[in-house]
């Protein structure tokens, strides 16, 4: 069976899918964001392989529209 990709949006479900052991290989968040939260999920993935991108706002509602 190939690997599926999903995309997994909203802090909680992100944070779930880490907490649950499901691949993450890419956190994409806005650039602009710097809250307890955003920064509690960066932090979580400092002992992970998942990479970190920012982005404007803007193209990660492009990305939920897909």
């Amino acid at each position: 069976m190939a690997d599926e990709t999903q995309l997994v949006m909203g802090i909680h479900a992100v944070r779930a899918a880490l907490n649950q052991g499901d691949r993450v290989t890419e956190l994409w968040v806005d650039a602009k964001r710097h809250d307890r939260r955003i920064r509690e999920l960066v932090h979580m993935l400092r002992t992970s392989e998942v990479r970190l991108h920012q982005t404007t706002g803007g193209e990660l509602d492009k990305m939920a529209k897909r």
